[in-house]
């Protein structure tokens, strides 16, 4: 019995197809489906590899906890955020630094008056 091909996103086609599953050594890939990230064990995922049926493109996937997901949304939203304001606050930190020195040559002033 042959299976029906899930309907995935090719990043060739970059659309909706139908994507066979292919077996690792088909990509020059080892065999095996569970991984996990040395430095993060706790992401463990399944990885497979998969040949779009409309292109015959290669490529791999990796099914994760949706929680995963979820966390790197949030994470690239901040990063978004940290990058779109970077220059701001690097001027808010320019202008700190100016106050601290202004700040400490008023100390250093007071210090003398002893």
């Amino acid at each position: 019995m042959t299976r029906t091909p899930a309907k995935l996103w090719c990043p060739h086609c970059e659309d909706i197809h139908p994507c066979y599953s292919v077996n690792p050594s088909q990509v020059g890939e080892t065999g095996g489906r569970r991984f996990y990230k040395v430095h993060a064990t706790d992401v463990n995922f399944f990885r497979r590899f998969r040949q779009c049926t409309n292109c015959c493109g290669d490529f791999e996937t990796a099914e994760v906890e949706a929680r995963f997901l979820d966390e790197l949304v949030e994470l690239r939203e901040a990063l978004a955020d940290i990058k779109a304001n970077a220059a701001a606050y690097e001027t808010d930190a320019k202008t700190a630094a100016n106050t601290l020195k202004k700040l400490g040559k008023s100390l250093a002033v007071l210090k003398a008056l002893k």
